[in-house]
């Protein structure tokens, strides 16, 4: 039970570097950017939940297997509200997209910012495993 947490951690990791690589591919001028920025707009949303539930996930099994860290003591807690605070600004500006340009510009940055975040929360929570 105490590697649910890494183990859908991982897996959401690499998922959200796939979408952000979709997000990234859908803005090229090619023919598969159209199938990449559909993808990315479909499947964003569930990966979001799915780190959502991540983050859900951590502080229980902190809270009931963990005697030795208090949930939300640790700088990994901090990280994972911040990559889901940045990646929900990212989702909230996606709603923006087709009306604004400025949306449009930002998104991504936004985006790879939450990507830089949540590989810094998987290199930190490497020191909390059991």
């Amino acid at each position: 039970m105490a590697y649910v947490h890494p183990i859908l951690g991982l897996l959401s990791v690499l998922l959200m570097c796939w979408v952000a690589l979709n997000g990234l591919r859908s803005r090229h001028k090619a023919r598969y950017a159209l199938k990449a920025r559909r993808l990315h707009h479909r499947v964003a949303p569930w990966i979001y939940l799915l780190w959502a539930i991540t983050l859900a996930v951590g502080w229980a099994s902190t809270t009931w297997i963990r005697s030795d860290i208090h949930a939300g003591s640790t700088k990994h807690f901090v990280a994972a509200w911040a990559s889901l605070v940045v990646f929900g600004i990212a989702a909230l500006l996606s709603l923006r997209v087709p009306q604004a340009p400025w949306a449009r510009r930002i998104h991504p940055w936004f985006g790879i910012a939450g990507v830089v975040i949540a590989l810094t929360l998987a290199a930190l929570g490497m020191t909390l495993l059991p």
